[in-house]
C-alpha cells in the first residue's frame, strides 16, 4: 500500500521530468540516424489574428530569411463582414513589423463597386513570425504547461488545437495510473485462496490490457473530435478508480 502510495505521489510530480526528456533524446536519435531535418519553413498557410478579424492566407513562409510570399490578407469587422482585401507578393520581417513590397488593395467604394489601390507603407501587419513558423515540436516532448501554452497559441491562430488539448490533458489523467495500482490491488489481493501470486499476477495483467485499451480507443475518438478531451483523458480513469473502490468495498482485510 505504501509502495503505491508513493508511486502514486512519484508519478504525479516528477511525471514531465523524466518522462519528457525521454521522448526529446528518442525524437533527436531517430532524426539523427534517419538523416532528418526538423523543417521550421511552411506552405500554403491559413492563420487567423487579431480575434478573427484579420486572415492570413501565405503561399510560403521561409523561416530563415523571415520572408512571406504570396500574401493575402483579409480583413473582416467584428460582425464577420468583409472590410479589405490586401495582397502582396512578398514581405520583410523588419523586427517589429512585416514590410509589403507593392501591397494592393481591394475594397468596397460607396457606390457598390469593388476598388483598388496601390496601399502605402505601412507597419500594422505585427504578427510574429513564429506564428507562421512549421511547429516541428511534438506536444509530447513539452512540459504541461508548455503544452498549455501551445494550445492557447493554436487556438489563437486559428491551427487544429484538438491533439495538443487532448495531450495536456492525459498528462494530468496518466498521473492517476499508480493510485488505480493500487486501489485494484488492495481490492483484489484477498480475492484468491488458491495460486494466490499467480491469479494475483494474472489479474493485474489483464487489467492493465484492459484499462490501456480503453485509453488507447478514447484518445484516439478525442484526438479525431469525437468526443471531448476532457472525457477522453479521464474516461477510463473514472470507470477504473469506480471499479477499485467497489471491489475495495468487499475486500477483505
Amino acid at each position: 500500500m505504501f509502495i503505491g502510495v508513493f508511486a502514486s505521489v512519484f508519478s504525479f510530480f516528477f511525471d514531465d521530468t523524466i518522462v519528457i526528456p525521454t521522448l526529446q533524446v528518442k525524437n533527436q536519435l531517430a532524426r539523427h540516424f534517419l538523416h532528418q531535418q526538423a523543417a521550421e519553413s511552411n506552405s500554403d498557410i491559413v492563420i487567423k489574428a487579431k480575434n478573427g478579424q484579420l486572415i492570413y492566407s501565405i503561399d510560403y513562409y521561409d523561416y530563415t530569411a523571415e520572408v512571406l510570399n504570396g500574401i493575402s490578407i483579409v480583413e473582416q469587422d467584428s460582425r464577420g463582414e468583409f472590410v479589405s482585401l490586401v495582397r502582396s507578393q512578398r514581405a520583410k520581417w523588419t523586427g517589429e513589423y512585416w514590410d509589403l513590397v507593392n501591397p494592393i488593395i481591394y475594397y468596397w467604394e460607396n457606390d457598390g463597386l469593388l476598388r483598388t489601390r496601390l496601399l502605402p507603407p505601412t507597419d500594422i501587419y505585427r504578427e510574429e513570425p513564429d506564428m507562421f513558423r512549421r511547429h516541428a515540436v511534438k506536444a509530447e516532448e513539452l512540459s504541461a504547461l508548455q503544452v498549455r501554452l501551445l494550445v492557447k497559441d493554436l487556438k489563437t491562430t486559428g491551427l487544429p488545437h484538438i491533439e495538443a488539448q487532448a495531450d495536456f490533458y492525459h498528462r494530468f489523467s496518466f498521473a492517476t495510473v499508480s493510485l488505480i495500482v493500487m486501489i485494484l490491488s488492495i481490492s483484489m489481493g484477498g480475492k484468491f485462496k488458491k495460486n494466490i501470486l499467480l491469479m494475483s499476477l494474472l489479474a493485474s495483467l489483464s487489467a492493465a490490457v484492459v484499462f490501456y485499451v480503453i485509453e488507447m480507443i478514447t484518445m484516439m475518438m478525442a484526438k479525431l473530435g469525437y468526443i471531448p478531451t476532457v472525457i477522453g483523458a479521464w474516461f477510463p480513469v473514472v470507470i477504473f478508480i469506480t471499479l477499485g473502490l467497489l471491489l475495495l468495498k468487499g475486500a477483505k482485510t
